[in-house]
Protein backbone atom coordinates (compact mmCIF):
# COMPACT_ATOMS: atom_id res chain seq x y z
CA UNK A 1 0.00 0.00 0.00
CA UNK A 2 1.99 3.16 -0.92
CA UNK A 3 1.40 7.05 0.15
CA UNK A 4 -1.33 7.96 -1.90
CA UNK A 5 -3.97 4.94 -0.98
CA UNK A 6 -3.19 5.64 3.03
CA UNK A 7 -3.79 9.35 2.84
CA UNK A 8 -6.98 8.88 0.84
CA UNK A 9 -8.47 6.40 3.17
CA UNK A 10 -8.33 9.12 5.56
CA UNK A 11 -9.81 11.64 3.35
CA UNK A 12 -12.63 9.43 3.04
CA UNK A 13 -12.58 8.38 6.97
CA UNK A 14 -12.91 12.71 7.47
CA UNK A 15 -15.87 13.04 4.90
CA UNK A 16 -17.81 10.02 5.61
CA UNK A 17 -17.76 11.16 9.62
CA UNK A 18 -18.41 14.89 8.93
CA UNK A 19 -22.32 14.52 8.48
CA UNK A 20 -22.54 13.18 12.09
CA UNK A 21 -20.56 15.74 13.58
CA UNK A 22 -24.35 17.76 13.68
CA UNK A 23 -25.49 15.04 16.44
CA UNK A 24 -22.84 16.07 18.97
CA UNK A 25 -24.00 16.18 22.36
CA UNK A 26 -23.48 19.30 24.59
CA UNK A 27 -21.01 18.45 27.42
CA UNK A 28 -18.45 20.43 29.31
CA UNK A 29 -16.63 17.98 31.38
CA UNK A 30 -12.31 17.41 31.54
CA UNK A 31 -10.95 13.95 31.52
CA UNK A 32 -7.46 12.15 31.84
CA UNK A 33 -7.48 8.91 29.99
CA UNK A 34 -4.41 6.22 29.60
CA UNK A 35 -4.42 2.98 27.08
CA UNK A 36 -2.74 0.54 26.44
CA UNK A 37 -2.97 -1.15 23.16
CA UNK A 38 -1.67 -3.10 19.93
CA UNK A 39 -0.61 -2.11 16.42
CA UNK A 40 -0.22 -3.77 13.29
CA UNK A 41 2.99 -1.18 12.40
CA UNK A 42 4.55 -0.97 9.27
CA UNK A 43 6.89 1.60 6.79
CA UNK A 44 5.55 2.60 3.81
CA UNK A 45 8.21 1.99 1.04
CA UNK A 46 10.89 0.32 1.71
CA UNK A 47 14.27 1.09 1.98
CA UNK A 48 16.78 -1.22 1.53
CA UNK A 49 20.13 0.94 0.93
CA UNK A 50 20.42 0.00 -2.92
CA UNK A 51 20.28 -3.67 -2.12
CA UNK A 52 17.45 -5.94 -3.26
CA UNK A 53 14.08 -5.28 -1.63
CA UNK A 54 12.53 -8.56 0.12
CA UNK A 55 8.58 -9.32 0.77
CA UNK A 56 6.85 -7.37 4.13
CA UNK A 57 6.07 -9.62 6.95
CA UNK A 58 3.71 -8.48 9.97
CA UNK A 59 5.11 -6.59 12.82
CA UNK A 60 2.94 -5.78 16.15
CA UNK A 61 3.97 -3.85 18.66
CA UNK A 62 2.73 -2.42 22.08
CA UNK A 63 1.92 1.42 22.53
CA UNK A 64 0.41 3.23 25.59
CA UNK A 65 -0.55 6.55 26.34
CA UNK A 66 -2.07 9.21 28.76
CA UNK A 67 -4.53 12.14 27.68
CA UNK A 68 -6.10 15.19 28.78
CA UNK A 69 -9.26 15.23 27.18
CA UNK A 70 -11.46 18.49 27.12
CA UNK A 71 -15.54 18.07 26.04
CA UNK A 72 -16.83 21.55 24.95
CA UNK A 73 -20.28 22.16 23.42
CA UNK A 74 -19.88 19.64 20.40
CA UNK A 75 -16.61 19.23 19.88
CA UNK A 76 -13.45 19.46 22.00
CA UNK A 77 -9.82 18.80 22.09
CA UNK A 78 -7.02 16.13 23.42
CA UNK A 79 -3.14 16.47 23.82
CA UNK A 80 -1.04 14.01 25.71
CA UNK A 81 2.04 11.70 25.61
CA UNK A 82 2.92 7.95 25.10
CA UNK A 83 5.88 5.52 24.20
CA UNK A 84 4.89 4.52 20.73
CA UNK A 85 6.61 0.70 19.07
CA UNK A 86 7.20 1.26 14.94
CA UNK A 87 9.05 -0.50 12.22
CA UNK A 88 8.91 -3.08 10.01
CA UNK A 89 9.69 -6.97 9.31
CA UNK A 90 10.78 -8.42 6.04
CA UNK A 91 11.49 -12.06 5.02
CA UNK A 92 11.87 -13.81 2.09
CA UNK A 93 14.07 -14.15 -0.82
CA UNK A 94 16.83 -11.76 -1.09
CA UNK A 95 19.30 -12.07 -4.04
CA UNK A 96 18.94 -15.67 -4.45
CA UNK A 97 19.25 -16.91 -0.65
CA UNK A 98 16.91 -16.87 2.05
CA UNK A 99 17.12 -13.61 4.60
CA UNK A 100 15.18 -11.89 7.29
CA UNK A 101 15.59 -8.37 8.57
CA UNK A 102 13.50 -6.30 11.17
CA UNK A 103 13.39 -2.79 12.40
CA UNK A 104 12.93 -1.92 15.50
CA UNK A 105 12.05 1.88 16.07
CA UNK A 106 10.76 3.51 19.25
CA UNK A 107 9.10 6.77 19.60
CA UNK A 108 8.06 9.52 22.23
CA UNK A 109 4.46 10.01 20.94
CA UNK A 110 3.11 13.59 21.71
CA UNK A 111 -0.13 13.82 19.47
CA UNK A 112 -2.84 16.74 19.18
CA UNK A 113 -6.17 16.39 18.59
CA UNK A 114 -9.75 17.43 17.94
CA UNK A 115 -12.13 15.73 18.98
CA UNK A 116 -15.89 15.43 18.39
CA UNK A 117 -18.73 13.77 20.01
CA UNK A 118 -21.11 11.68 18.72
CA UNK A 119 -24.66 10.88 19.73
CA UNK A 120 -27.34 8.74 19.05
CA UNK A 121 -25.58 5.22 19.49
CA UNK A 122 -26.14 2.78 22.54
CA UNK A 123 -22.59 3.74 23.92
CA UNK A 124 -21.51 6.77 23.94
CA UNK A 125 -18.49 7.48 20.86
CA UNK A 126 -16.43 10.03 19.65
CA UNK A 127 -13.85 10.47 16.86
CA UNK A 128 -10.40 12.37 17.03
CA UNK A 129 -7.95 13.80 14.41
CA UNK A 130 -5.17 15.48 14.48
CA UNK A 131 -1.28 15.42 14.44
CA UNK A 132 1.04 13.70 16.18
CA UNK A 133 4.32 14.68 16.79
CA UNK A 134 7.18 12.07 17.05
CA UNK A 135 10.52 11.82 18.45
CA UNK A 136 12.92 9.04 18.05
CA UNK A 137 14.33 7.42 20.73
CA UNK A 138 15.55 4.13 19.85
CA UNK A 139 16.75 2.67 16.39
CA UNK A 140 17.76 -1.16 15.65
CA UNK A 141 17.93 -3.25 12.79
CA UNK A 142 18.59 -6.84 12.75
CA UNK A 143 19.76 -8.25 9.77
CA UNK A 144 20.21 -12.45 8.74
CA UNK A 145 20.96 -14.31 5.67
CA UNK A 146 21.86 -17.28 4.70
CA UNK A 147 24.81 -18.32 2.77
CA UNK A 148 25.03 -18.68 -1.20
CA UNK A 149 23.12 -16.16 -3.46
CA UNK A 150 24.70 -13.26 -4.79
CA UNK A 151 26.65 -10.99 -3.21
CA UNK A 152 24.92 -7.75 -2.40
CA UNK A 153 25.75 -4.23 -3.29
CA UNK A 154 25.45 -2.61 0.20
CA UNK A 155 25.12 -5.59 2.53
CA UNK A 156 27.07 -3.50 5.51
CA UNK A 157 24.19 -1.16 5.56
CA UNK A 158 21.71 -4.30 6.32
CA UNK A 159 24.18 -6.26 8.97
CA UNK A 160 24.33 -3.32 11.43
CA UNK A 161 22.72 -5.09 14.36
CA UNK A 162 23.84 -2.32 16.65
CA UNK A 163 21.56 1.13 17.52
CA UNK A 164 20.89 2.65 14.06
CA UNK A 165 19.96 6.35 15.07
CA UNK A 166 22.12 7.70 12.82
CA UNK A 167 20.22 6.18 9.95
CA UNK A 168 16.92 7.83 10.61
CA UNK A 169 15.17 11.51 11.28
CA UNK A 170 15.02 12.38 14.51
CA UNK A 171 11.63 13.18 14.14
CA UNK A 172 8.45 12.71 12.17
CA UNK A 173 5.31 13.97 12.22
CA UNK A 174 2.22 11.91 11.78
CA UNK A 175 -1.38 12.06 10.86
CA UNK A 176 -3.61 10.67 13.24
CA UNK A 177 -7.31 9.31 13.38
CA UNK A 178 -9.05 8.08 16.54
CA UNK A 179 -12.89 6.32 16.91
CA UNK A 180 -13.13 5.73 20.73
CA UNK A 181 -16.33 4.71 22.67
CA UNK A 182 -16.99 4.80 25.87
CA UNK A 183 -18.11 2.42 28.45
CA UNK A 184 -19.74 2.51 32.23
CA UNK A 185 -18.09 0.65 34.49
CA UNK A 186 -20.54 0.55 37.12
CA UNK A 187 -18.03 1.60 40.11
CA UNK A 188 -18.16 5.01 39.91
CA UNK A 189 -19.79 8.41 37.78
CA UNK A 190 -15.79 9.80 37.45
CA UNK A 191 -14.32 6.60 35.87
CA UNK A 192 -14.84 5.16 32.30
CA UNK A 193 -13.64 2.58 30.35
CA UNK A 194 -12.32 2.95 26.68
CA UNK A 195 -11.86 1.12 23.54
CA UNK A 196 -10.41 2.87 20.71
CA UNK A 197 -9.65 2.22 17.19
CA UNK A 198 -6.02 4.64 16.20
CA UNK A 199 -4.71 4.85 12.93
CA UNK A 200 -1.84 7.24 11.40
CA UNK A 201 0.25 7.72 8.75
CA UNK A 202 3.41 9.74 8.75
CA UNK A 203 4.10 12.53 6.72
CA UNK A 204 7.66 13.28 6.59
CA UNK A 205 10.65 10.65 5.43
CA UNK A 206 11.72 9.10 8.01
CA UNK A 207 15.02 8.28 6.59
CA UNK A 208 18.05 10.13 7.25
CA UNK A 209 19.71 12.27 4.33
CA UNK A 210 22.80 10.22 4.10
CA UNK A 211 20.73 7.04 4.01
CA UNK A 212 18.53 7.97 0.84
CA UNK A 213 19.96 5.22 -1.30
CA UNK A 214 18.11 4.80 -5.05
CA UNK A 215 16.54 1.64 -5.08
CA UNK A 216 18.23 -0.87 -7.32
CA UNK A 217 15.69 -2.06 -10.21
CA UNK A 218 13.95 1.47 -10.95
CA UNK A 219 17.10 3.57 -9.91
CA UNK A 220 14.89 6.29 -8.14
CA UNK A 221 14.50 7.27 -4.39
CA UNK A 222 11.22 7.26 -2.78
CA UNK A 223 10.48 8.08 0.86
CA UNK A 224 10.04 6.14 3.73
CA UNK A 225 6.72 7.02 6.17
CA UNK A 226 5.76 5.33 9.59
CA UNK A 227 2.18 3.73 9.45
CA UNK A 228 0.45 1.65 12.16
CA UNK A 229 -3.49 0.48 12.69
CA UNK A 230 -3.84 -0.45 16.42
CA UNK A 231 -6.73 -1.53 19.11
CA UNK A 232 -6.58 0.10 22.65
CA UNK A 233 -8.36 0.04 25.62
CA UNK A 234 -7.94 2.07 28.90
CA UNK A 235 -10.26 4.14 31.58
CA UNK A 236 -11.10 7.79 31.56
CA UNK A 237 -11.28 9.56 34.80
CA UNK A 238 -12.97 12.84 35.20
CA UNK A 239 -11.18 15.51 37.15
CA UNK A 240 -13.76 18.52 37.46
CA UNK A 241 -13.99 19.71 40.50
CA UNK A 242 -17.79 20.07 40.25
CA UNK A 243 -19.93 17.17 40.36
CA UNK A 244 -19.13 14.67 37.68
CA UNK A 245 -22.63 13.28 37.43
CA UNK A 246 -23.94 16.74 36.60
CA UNK A 247 -21.29 17.27 33.57
CA UNK A 248 -21.31 13.99 32.09
CA UNK A 249 -24.73 13.06 31.91
CA UNK A 250 -24.63 12.30 28.25
CA UNK A 251 -21.35 9.15 29.32
CA UNK A 252 -24.68 7.81 31.90
CA UNK A 253 -27.23 6.77 29.50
Amino acid sequence: MNMKKILSCFILAIILTCPLLTTAQRVNSAWLSADLGGNNAMILNQNAYGNPEMAYSPKFNISGSLTFNKFLQQYGYSAGFGIGHLGQNYSGDMAGAPAERRIKLTYLQVPVLGMYYLNGYTQNKWVSFGLQFMYLLAAKQEFDRQEGGRVLPNEALLKTNDNVMSYYQPYDVMLKLEYTNVYSMGLSHKLKALLSLKSAVGLTDINAKGYRVENIIQKTYGGSHNFYLGLHVGIMYNINKKSAYNLIKPFNR
